[in-house]
């Protein structure tokens, strides 16, 4: 029979706000992926933002806490302390070329031009520079055209890339 995962209370500090801290139970042998979806459920986070935990105060990434890990990893131990930062979370967006099934997922800033994320997504693809495309998000399934802004995709969007054909005569 396995055994139950031990219980500890750790603090978790804001170091940005210094009134802002959270005593908790934590699982030791719980991803932090597990703690850091909590808190970001708790604290209401929208889905643009993150909190990242580090062992130190201070936003160096050598002290950043990966989410794969777990506390027992971490070697916590009761009344431990963790720092907390809100970021702006990385957006992914995952592209699906229709015609090859090819998939490729990119990390996307909110403030670019869709057509800067086609490109990008085109050239991984292998998708040739001339060729006509058509792009979908499989969320609501529109269309959705160069001038859109990456910040109205949502994480996980994926999006559909077919190619297109013109019309007109063929050329021999």
């Amino acid at each position: 029979m396995a055994s139950a995962s031990k219980l500890i209370q750790i603090q978790i500090l804001f170091p940005e706000n210094k009134e802002k801290k959270v005593k908790l139970e934590v699982e030791l042998d719980a991803p932090i992926q597990d703690l850091m979806e909590s808190l970001n459920d708790y604290f209401s986070l929208p889905e643009t933002e993150t909190i990242i935990l580090y062992k130190e105060a201070e936003r160096d990434p050598k002290e950043r806490i990966s989410r794969l890990q777990t506390g027992a990893q971490l070697e916590w131990k009761n009344g431990d302390t963790v720092y907390a930062f809100v970021e702006d979370a990385n957006l992914k967006v995952t592209f699906e070329h229709l015609n090859t099934k090819k998939v490729v997922t990119l990390e996307v800033n909110k403030d670019m031009k869709f057509s800067e994320l086609r490109m990008t997504a085109s050239q991984q693809l292998g998708i040739g520079q001339d060729e006509l495309v058509a792009c979908e998000n499989q969320r609501d399934n529109k269309e959705i055209t160069d001038e859109v802004l990456a910040s109205s995709l949502k994480p996980g969007d994926k999006i559909s890339i077919r190619s297109v054909a013109l019309s007109g005569a063929a050329q021999i």
